[in-house]
């Protein structure tokens, strides 16, 4: 009995030293920026301007530190940190698919310029808003569909 008494307090302590290793998005309340997002606008030098009818990118923050989404034309991926509002994507990297038309094309840059710039977050009436360096929406999120 005391031998198994011993083994779950090694149990317990090892939980416990794990569980304050650390993980880069630690710090992000549970149900916030993390998780998957549909992208429905994003600003192209001015206010937010819808996506693409059919386009359909997304974006997802994983609780690793990493992102992964869809421009319409291509995969991307990232590594993020963030606390309760602030925001830290390394560059992107991307594949190199062509775009089917010039608009697909120019929404793809335009929208990976607006995920590249944000630096904070917040939540909207719909979903959440990665924001540019100056607080504005630059990118506006909405939970993924299942």
């Amino acid at each position: 009995m005391l031998r198994i008494a011993g083994h779950l307090a090694l149990g317990i302590v090892v939980v416990t030293a794990l569980a304050a290793c650390g993980d880069p998005a630690a710090d992000v309340p549970s149900g916030s920026i993390v998780g998957p997002w549909q992208i429905t606008a994003f600003a192209d030098n001015g206010p937010l301007q819808p996506v693409l009818p059919g386009s359909s990118p997304t974006i997802e923050f994983l609780s690793d530190g990493s992102l992964a989404g869809f421009s319409g034309c291509n995969r991307f991926g990232a590594s993020w940190t963030g606390g309760q509002s602030d925001l830290s994507i390394t560059p992107l990297a991307s594949t190199k698919m062509a775009c089917v038309d010039e608009a697909a094309a120019a929404q793809e840059q335009s929208l990976l310029s607006a995920v590249s710039s944000a630096t904070g977050w917040q939540t909207s009436s719909e979903g959440a808003d990665l924001l540019g360096p100056n607080g504005e929406p630059a990118v506006r999120l909405i939970p993924a569909q299942p």
